[in-house]
């Protein structure tokens, strides 16, 4: 088993699976601790686990101060805004690659602080904030925060409205950058800057 006693992980553990696990918010509390005491937990997937906001603002702050941790599964979680919003302050300081927070209560205001954090991140390549509930405003803002982040090329969402499919499609294609933002999401796919029907 990948945790040893007193809440510490093995050192030569870099991916960590415990999704369905029954976890819920005071086992997130713990695993944010060992990840805090680790350095080298790498990948961890938690999904579908309860961990609330509670957990995801224990799990957050491990991921502010972690050297190592570059993805972490959060989906289905009972994540609300307030969780979300946790992960907004993390993403600007911690080194994460890859975050899925899909089919969790963000909402707009979850959405809102996440977006807002990429404008200063330059490390978040992918995220996935598929059936998330984020309406029209969480669209509008994760379209600015697309104009100014140069690092995030994958991003997996539910479009609300058709506005707001076009409104994400045109920052997109209207960015300069190394390589384009691949936008996914049901019956959406825009890819290379072009904006289509998957």
């Amino acid at each position: 088993e990948g945790i040893a006693r007193g809440g510490r992980l093995s050192r030569s553990l870099t991916r960590l699976d415990l999704s369905s696990n029954g976890v819920g918010p005071g086992g997130a509390a713990a695993m944010g601790a060992a990840i805090r005491a680790s350095g080298c937990l790498r990948e961890l997937v938690i999904s579908r686990n309860l961990i609330g906001d509670a957990g995801a603002a224990e799990l957050a702050s491990a991921v502010a101060s972690s050297p190592s941790l570059t993805l972490l599964d959060l989906a289905n979680n009972s994540i609300g805004p307030s969780g979300a919003a946790s992960f907004g302050e993390a993403l600007a300081k911690g080194r994460l690659v890859d975050l899925n927070l899909s089919e969790n209560a963000v909402l707009d205001a979850g959405a809102v602080s996440i977006a807002e954090s990429l404008h200063e991140n330059t490390v978040l390549t992918a995220l996935d904030l598929q059936l998330t509930g984020m309406g029209d405003e969480g669209c509008v803002a994760m379209g600015r925060a697309v104009r100014c982040n140069r690092s995030l090329q994958r991003l997996v969402v539910t479009f609300p409205s058709a506005d707001a499919l076009m409104s994400m499609g045109t920052a997109i294609k209207d960015t300069p950058r190394c390589s384009p933002v691949v936008l996914e999401g049901p019956g959406t796919r825009l890819a290379e800057g072009a904006v289509g029907e998957a």
